[in-house]
């Protein structure tokens, strides 16, 4: 079924409305492009700026909608994924963003591969400003060689890094937080019949921001972990069993030996900014 737009950009937002300005603002001059913000925000004031400046747009397609007694975050991801409009699509948080609009060049040439799921480059930028490049020969690469860790180990970036066909939308596993996106990958890569890894393209910047879903995990990872390895065991047994033997010191190992240069000037930088403290 063609539908009227190229790509749809969909936001959930919860009480941040810096966040959602900036994704709109990078392809609401998109004629192709549909934006649908779902707001989760329990901060009235901030629900009603977020709802006011996308109205301030007057483009039918761009909306907003305001989600009432909602479950959670994961579960507006869903909900967003049902309202999808547009041929391809991609789930932007507020702590995310696309450096540029050029990959939608490339995006039209996919349209006769049915279920396609096309991946950026990206670049993590953490609380004190150091940022680490992720090209999209090490995503090819670390695909090629740790596919089967992929639902419990993330080398693919955040959520925005993927342009999906509208074929292809599974729903996030809301029994997840740290693991919930590269779980979601794992089954969307099994989905699609074309993965294709954009090196000459836009890419994403990802921050840590202090009210995000990374920073406020971050300090639990390890019991979080625990928890969520052992809700997926029925589902994916011998991923398990491999990631608990030896998955989490090799993978860790092989991501940094395939991106040894990026990493290198990372952790030189992180020295640097520590030493001039």
């Amino acid at each position: 079924m063609p539908f009227d737009f190229d790509l749809c950009v969909l936001i959930p937002s919860f009480n941040n409305i810096d966040g959602v300005k900036r994704i709109v603002e990078t392809f609401c001059e998109l004629p192709n492009v549909s934006i649908i913000v779902s707001d989760d925000s329990d901060d009235i004031v901030i629900a009603n700026a977020i709802s006011s400046f996308i109205s301030s747009k007057c483009e039918d397609r761009i909306s907003y909608i305001k989600r009432e007694g909602s479950a959670g975050a994961v579960h507006n991801w869903n909900y967003l994924l049902t309202q999808v409009n547009a041929n391809f699509y991609t789930l932007v948080h507020h702590d995310e963003f696309h450096t540029n609009t050029k990959f939608l060049e490339v995006v039209t040439s996919y349209y006769n591969q049915r279920k396609s799921c096309l991946v950026l480059p990206f670049t993590v930028q953490n609380k004190n400003g150091i940022k680490r490049k992720v090209s999209s020969p090490l995503q090819r690469r670390s695909y090629g060689v740790l596919k089967i860790f992929l639902p419990v180990f993330n080398f693919i970036g955040p959520t925005s890094s993927l342009i999906i066909s509208q074929d292809v939308r599974p729903h996030f596993d809301s029994k997840l937080t740290w693991l919930v996106d590269t779980e979601w990958y794992s089954r969307v890569f099994s989905l699609s019949e074309n993965i294709n890894f954009l090196s000459r393209s836009s890419s994403i910047r990802s921050v840590f921001y202090e009210n995000s879903i990374t920073w406020s995990s971050n300090g639990a990872v390890r019991g979080l972990l625990g928890k969520e390895l052992s809700a997926l065991r029925q589902q994916y047994p011998s991923v398990v069993r491999a990631w608990r033997f030896y998955g989490f010191f090799y993978c860790r190992i092989v991501v940094r030996l395939l991106g040894f240069p990026s990493y290198m000037s990372f952790y030189i930088r992180r020295l640097g900014s520590f030493l001039t403290k």
